[in-house]
């Protein structure tokens, strides 16, 4: 197939999980011998590089770094920009297929641009950004009226009223059924899992042995929802009422809220720990691996229900046990006692009391890692990802 990837980013530039998941699928897809071109925005790039079929010139309404808002104004400007560009690139490459990956901050533009042109669209949904294009609810109050009335005439375009999702990919059922709720139509998207690359992720050697002292960890962006502050509560419970020496890292991946960074440090230094707690900033991809391989114990403190992470199956691929939050797209794997420890957020001594037990318990976290690693191995092979992944493009291809 010839085939036309559409994302707001794309490696090198990315902000998680998710650009890096398209960038690799688009390689694994060349590897089976389909064309693949890559339309993505400029962020980053002070010129429109073309490099193997990759097309940097879509525009973002606003850039990332800065605050999300509604906007309608800039949507607007831009969806035109990003529908005249993305017509002419459909035009050169005429695509078999096009394949929508994260339109966060594009508008839906290069959607309605390829609907228009008649084109095959699979959308790969891997997150709840979406949401942000859903057209205003009527509500009550006249500024609420207001809003429902210029979303469905003279800002029509920048919503999803007239977008069809007829054909698309959720990252996991938690992720479908958290948009549908939200008013975007997936009804009949299909599910799923993203896959690891296993052999990239050995198991350690030494599997199961703590330092000393003891390497807490958590890894990725550093916002408000993700519950570090509550690792550092923990933190300092522990280093009051164990034997055990803890040293907590706190390792972002170059996305993070500068104003939440600083009361993570202020937090730290009124408990008096800051000793113990160690911020790691900007560690690229191509390095992240060698975190699970340095640390012990991967915290996941999230206060929102996430679509399903890479961190969570790259720790277990190597052998770093996990004690994590229950729900969203992880959920649908994460068996307690089994194959990680679930906490409670609502419960202050919870995750106190789960990385306790992992620490005095051998045999427990024994089982725990070995089970980990044995579902990733069989359940999240990326060849399992692709080949799924692909028989639907296929099947969406041969859809008269």
């Amino acid at each position: 197939m010839r085939i036309l990837i559409v994302s707001n980013l794309y490696p090198p530039h990315y902000l998680g999980d998710y650009e890096l998941l398209c960038y690799y699928t688009s390689e694994w897809l060349l590897e089976r011998g389909h064309k693949v071109h890559v339309l993505t925005s400029s962020y980053k790039s002070k010129t429109a590089l073309e490099e193997r079929g990759v097309y940097r010139e879509l525009e973002l309404y606003i850039p990332f770094g800065q605050k999300a808002s509604l906007s309608r104004g800039k949507r607007k400007r831009t969806y035109k920009v990003n529908y005249e560009r993305t017509k002419e690139r459909l035009k050169q490459i005429q695509p078999e297929l096009v394949f929508v990956w994260s339109l966060l901050r594009l508008t839906a533009a290069s959607v309605a641009a390829a609907q228009d042109g008649k084109y095959k669209i699979v959308f790969a949904i891997n997150d709840d950004s979406l949401h942000s294009y859903v057209a205003a609810h009527r509500g009550e109050g006249v500024g609420q009226f207001l809003r429902y009335v210029i979303d469905r005439t003279f800002y029509r375009k920048i919503t999803l009223l007239d977008i069809k999702f007829d054909h698309a990919v959720c990252i996991s059922e938690s992720l479908k059924s958290k948009l549908i709720k939200e008013d975007v139509p997936v009804e009949n998207a299909k599910v799923i899992h993203q896959g690891l690359t296993v052999e990239n992720f050995p198991i350690k050697k030494n599997f199961g042995r703590l330092n000393s002292p003891i390497r807490l960890f958590t890894f990725g962006q550093i916002l408000e929802y993700k519950g570090i502050h509550l690792s550092i509560t923990a933190l300092n419970i522990l280093m009051q009422e164990c034997q055990e020496s803890f040293h907590f890292y706190i390792i972002d991946n170059g996305d993070k809220n500068d104003t939440y960074l600083s009361r993570l440090h202020g937090y730290a230094q009124y408990l008096e720990i800051s000793s113990n707690i160690h911020f790691i900033s900007d560690i690229s991809y191509e390095f992240s691996s060698q975190i699970f391989y340095d640390h012990d114990i991967f915290l996941f403190t999230s206060l929102r229900s996430e679509p399903l992470g890479a961190y969570h199956l790259e720790a277990m691929a190597t052998g770093s046990p996990i004690i994590s939050v229950k729900g969203g797209g992880s959920g649908e794997f994460l068996i307690n006692e089994e194959n990680c420890l679930i906490f409670d957020p609502n419960k202050e001594r919870d995750l106190v009391r789960q990385i306790k037990w992992i620490v005095q318990d051998e045999e427990l976290r024994m089982k725990i890692i070995r089970n980990a690693r044995k579902m990733v191995e069989t359940e999240f092979t990326v060849e399992k990802y692709v080949s799924e992944m692909e028989a639907f493009l296929e099947f969406v291809h041969q859809k008269k």
